[in-house]
């Protein structure tokens, strides 16, 4: 192994310790209470190092929810797999991602939080441009089963899949979002199991976009 080499590893080992502590950090205090002396003082560090690494917060927070991505893609991959036919892919999606919110908690609000408040990342850096283009391979499959189901004729002809796809993906993440808060609450006042309520929300999901 040459010196560039062994210089490289040791730069991306030194970066998942700092990301791993950032982790520890991040869910513990959330964003707003969360910081970089904290983190650099987590992962045994000086700021002034650190920041060799990752120039901000911002970034830092962005470093976690790449790893949150790649572990919710890693679901949709498995599920996709096993999935026969349109209607079930497009099922798998939304379980997965279901799926992804009850295995990762903090990953799934972490991604929240990062999709629904402005963050200062540099769009020309290497982590953006890697999110970007994971990001639009998968919102690619949704587009394409939701194509592949008008084709089949069992999902409506007058749906455009992009935007299709754009709701979904805000329907469910607010959903889910909601219910991690008022599951309890919910389960007091109306005695419905997150099964029911999952159960008849992929429903009238489902009767929405379908043909009659």
């Amino acid at each position: 192994m040459g010196i560039a080499e062994r210089k490289e590893r040791e730069k991306e080992r030194r970066k998942k310790e700092i990301i791993n502590a950032a982790e520890k950090v991040f869910f513990k205090l959330g964003f707003d209470y969360a910081s970089v002396e904290k983190v650099a003082e987590k992962a045994e560090l000086s700021k002034a190092t650190l920041y060799l690494y990752f120039k901000s917060k911002d970034e830092l927070y962005f470093a976690i929810c790449m790893r949150a991505q790649e572990k919710m893609y890693k679901l949709i991959d498995e599920a996709l797999s096993e999935a026969k036919n349109t209607v079930e892919k497009i099922e798998s999606l939304f379980y997965s991602i279901v799926e992804f919110q009850k295995l990762y908690p903090d990953y799934f609000r972490t991604m929240f939080h990062f999709q629904t408040h402005p963050m200062a990342i540099d769009p020309d850096s290497e982590m953006a441009i890697e999110n970007k283009k994971i990001d639009q391979i998968y919102i690619n499959h949704w587009i394409t089963l939701v194509e592949k189901g008008k084709k089949e004729g069992i999902i409506r002809k007058d749906l455009d899949p992009v935007t299709t796809v754009l709701i979904f993906w805000m329907q469910l993440s607010g959903f889910l979002k909601m219910y991690s808060v008022l599951q309890s609450e919910l389960d007091k006042k109306f005695h419905i199991s997150e099964e029911r309520l999952l159960k008849d929300y992929f429903k009238i999901i489902f009767d929405g976009i379908k043909t009659t």
